[in-house]
C-alpha cells in the first residue's frame, strides 16, 4: 500500500543532462589543468577558479531537492534530495520532517557552473 502519495513539489530540471554538463566542465578542467601542467607546472595554478566552482556546484547540488511527498498523516513530509554528483540518493521513508518544525532558509541559485556550455571550464563558460 502506498502511503506516499501525496507529491508536492518534483525537480523540472533533466538530471542527465545537469550530470553531463558537471562531469565534462570536471573532465575538461582536468584536462587543461594537465596541459597547463605539462607547460610549466606553476600554470596549473590558475585552474584554482575551476576546482573552486566545480565545488561549488557540488554543494548546490547536495542542497537541491529533488521531491516533496507529504505523508498521509499530512502533519510530516519527506524530503528526497540529490548528492554532490547529481544523482538521487534513496527516499528514506523512516526519515519524517515535521511540517511545524520546517522553515524557510533562503533560496539557492547557481552562479558556479553554466548549463549552456556544456564541455567548457566554467572560467571560461563565465566569459563567454
Amino acid at each position: 500500500m502506498n502511503k506516499y502519495n501525496y507529491f508536492i513539489y518534483g525537480n523540472p530540471y533533466n538530471l542527465k543532462q545537469i550530470r553531463f554538463s558537471y562531469l565534462t566542465s570536471l573532465g575538461t578542467t582536468l584536462i587543461g589543468t594537465g596541459l597547463l601542467a605539462a607547460i610549466n607546472p606553476l600554470f596549473a595554478a590558475l585552474m584554482l577558479y575551476d576546482y573552486y566552482s566545480l565545488m561549488r556546484f557540488g554543494l548546490v547540488l547536495n542542497s537541491t531537492v529533488f521531491s516533496l511527498i507529504l505523508h498521509r498523516s499530512k502533519r510530516h513530509i519527506n524530503i528526497d534530495s540529490l548528492n554532490a554528483l547529481g544523482f538521487r540518493g534513496k527516499l528514506n521513508i523512516n526519515r519524517r520532517y515535521k511540517l511545524s518544525q520546517i522553515r524557510y532558509v533562503g533560496v539557492v541559485n547557481n552562479t558556479f557552473i553554466g548549463l549552456d556550455y556544456i564541455g567548457v571550464p566554467p572560467s571560461i563558460a563565465r566569459l563567454l
